[in-house]
This record gives C-alpha cells, sequence and structure tokens, in this order.
C-alpha cells in the first residue's frame, strides 16, 4: 500500500520532458564520449534554482564553497573521510551506519566535543524539521562540534527557512536532485562547504572528474522545473492520502506520518513514516 524507504514521485511532466531531450552537443567527435558540458555552468544554474525556491528558503551560503558530488550519499562517505568520529541521530538517514567512525545516538547530548553531527533538515523521520534543530545548534556551537546538513528533501519540501548566519557550527551543506527528479540512478548533487577542506571529493572537482552526462540532463531539468514544482503540484493529493488514511501529512510531500500501533511497520524510532509516492502517482522509483 505505501512504501517504507523514502522514494521519489514520477512526475509525467518530467518523464515526458526526459523523453524529448537532446544530448547529440554533448559528444566529442574524436574522442566519442561525453564530456562537452562546463562544471561552473551546472554550479551557477544549481545554486540559483536553490535561491529561487519561495518554499524552502536557505540563507547564508554565499561564503560557502560548492561542489559537484554523485548525491547526497556521495557527500556522507565524503564526511566520513574527514572527520574521526561523525554521530547522528536514530530515525536519521541509514547509509552512514555502513561506516566504523559513525555512531548512532538517542540524543545530541551524546555527542562528543570537537566531533562532527550530522542531520537531514527537514528530518528524515517524519519530513518535518526536528523539534529541537535549534537546542541542537546550540549545543553544537558550545561544543565546537562542526555540522553537517542533509537537504536531500529539498525540492519536494516547504519548511520554515534555514538562516545559515544564525547557526556558525554549520560547516557543510549538501543537496541532491533524486527525490526532485526521480534520477536516482543518474545521481547529482552539490555540497557546499564553509572551510577549506581536501578530500577525494574536492580531488575529483580540481581534475574536473565527473559525471558530465548527469550534470547536462538535470541543467535541462532544472531550466524546466522550479525546486517548489513536485511540492506544489502534488501537496492537495498528498493531503487527500493523509485523510482518507488518518495520517498527518509531513512537511515533506511524499510521506504521511502517525504514532499508531495501525502502522507500525513502517516505524523509524519514534515515528511511523509512510513514503506515499506509489500512491500519489501510481508509481515510484529512488
Amino acid at each position: 500500500m505505501f512504501l517504507r524507504p523514502a522514494k521519489a514521485i514520477i512526475d509525467d511532466s518530467i518523464l515526458d520532458h526526459l523523453k524529448k531531450l537532446q544530448f547529440n552537443n554533448l559528444i566529442n567527435d574524436e574522442i566519442g564520449l561525453l564530456i562537452d558540458y562546463d562544471k561552473s555552468e551546472f554550479i551557477n544554474q544549481y545554486k540559483n534554482w536553490i535561491n529561487n525556491s519561495q518554499n524552502f528558503k536557505i540563507i547564508g551560503m554565499k561564503t560557502f564553497k560548492p561542489y559537484v558530488t554523485n548525491g547526497v550519499t556521495e557527500s556522507i562517505i565524503n564526511l566520513h573521510t574527514i572527520y574521526s568520529n561523525v554521530y547522528s541521530l536514530s530515525g536519521d538517514y541509514g547509509f552512514s551506519d555502513s561506516f566504523h567512525n559513525h555512531y548512532s545516538i538517542s540524543t545530541i547530548n551524546d555527542v562528543k566535543p570537537k566531533s562532527c553531527f550530522m542531520i537531514s533538515y527537514p528530518f528524515a523521520e517524519t519530513g518535518n524539521v526536528h523539534n529541537d534543530f535549534d537546542y541542537m545548534m546550540q549545543y553544537c556551537i558550545n561544543n565546537e562540534i562542526d555540522v553537517f546538513i542533509d537537504c536531500a528533501y529539498f525540492g519536494i519540501s516547504k519548511v520554515k527557512d534555514l538562516n545559515l548566519d544564525n547557526y556558525s557550527c554549520i560547516k557543510q551543506i549538501a543537496f541532491s536532485l533524486s527525490k526532485t527528479f526521480a534520477t536516482g540512478y543518474m545521481k547529482i548533487g552539490i555540497l557546499f562547504v564553509k572551510d577549506e577542506i581536501q578530500s577525494f571529493l574536492t580531488r575529483l572537482n580540481d581534475w574536473d572528474y565527473l559525471s558530465k552526462f548527469s550534470m547536462k540532463l538535470h541543467s535541462l531539468l532544472l531550466t524546466e522545473f522550479t525546486a517548489d514544482y513536485i511540492y506544489n503540484k502534488y501537496r492537495k493529493t498528498q493531503i487527500d492520502i493523509c485523510n482518507e488514511y488518518e495520517l498527518i501529512p509531513s512537511d515533506t510531500v511524499i510521506f504521511g506520518v502517525n504514532s499508531s500501533n495501525k502502522w507500525k511497520d513502517y516505524k523509524r524510532t519514534n515515528t511511523n513514516r509512510m513514503c506515499l509516492s506509489i500512491k500519489i502517482n501510481g508509481k515510484s522509483i529512488i
């Protein structure tokens, strides 16, 4: 009926647009590879796409340096190569459990000083901004803890503004286009970094050893569809489904949440989180 993992809505208009795209201008006749695309052009377009959102405003990124990534997941891999200890709350994106230097915790007070804390915004367990977000950021400031913000749900959410100027602890903020455009098998994203870092990801960017095809494909999508398109189009459908099944509509349009035992199979730590994508449009993918 519902999905346990978070899956993107396959939107018919996006799908039709993808079918019409032409990629001949990427082909180099001598080498025969998809190589001719400017990284800086994609970064500037992606930044403008983020900044033009009315549903999810982010303030204070001008001083952050951008790097192209293979989505938020690669940004998280990169994070774990930089820090000795990385913490996240139980109920957040579970991929980090793969790393030996990652620790899942129940409260911010378990994070050691001068380490790293990662959290999704909005929070993965509910699709809403975590109720204790401000308190947790202040704790990190007080204890010299660097913070990584996972914005994988940017493009499918409507949440309160995130003002990075209010939180000196936030050092990295990562985005992906997979959940907006259902392009998880052609991942692309962007990582904004406040302080200079040296890592495999920065080196790949320095070498321009990146997925030119994914950049070009998503550039054409960014031109056609705003960051608010999916949320605005499907919000009413989400609410109707939630009303039908006695769920609470999340601020992330693909989710409904509930604490009833009826939906316990969808429980993530404290909340039953149902992914509605397959109910919204009859189809879903990464």
